[in-house]
């Protein structure tokens, strides 16, 4: 496993505190105006506010190590990963693409 993976999956599993009625996601996002790519951690509790938590951020010129990352991540959680900003690319080692529908509120 990766570093960054590493990293990820220690802080997903601080903040994943198995609450009942609450939901649990993660989210990648292609930040294209600082050039890196940055995972959340999404906390719903039912009836409160949404959390969104940084849990780390990638250069944005190595795809090739994103997808390991990504992969990593599904390995060690069965959270839901969220893809935002990444329309029209395909991952370089697989080939999948990325981000099947484009999102109403992607830039």
């Amino acid at each position: 496993m990766n570093k960054d993976a590493d990293t990820i999956n220690q802080r997903v599993d601080q903040l994943f505190t198995r609450h009942s009625q609450t939901r649990y996601w993660i989210t990648l996002v292609d930040d294209r105006y600082n050039h890196s790519f940055n995972f959340f951690f999404n906390i719903l509790p039912q009836k409160q506010r949404h959390k969104s938590i940084p849990l780390h951020s990638l250069p944005s010129d190595d795809l090739e190590r994103l997808e390991l990352t990504v992969n990593a991540i599904h390995e060690h959680t069965q959270l839901t990963i969220e893809i935002r900003g990444f329309q029209g690319m395909r991952w370089p080692i697989s080939g999948n693409v990325i981000q099947r529908k484009q999102r109403s509120d992607d830039a």
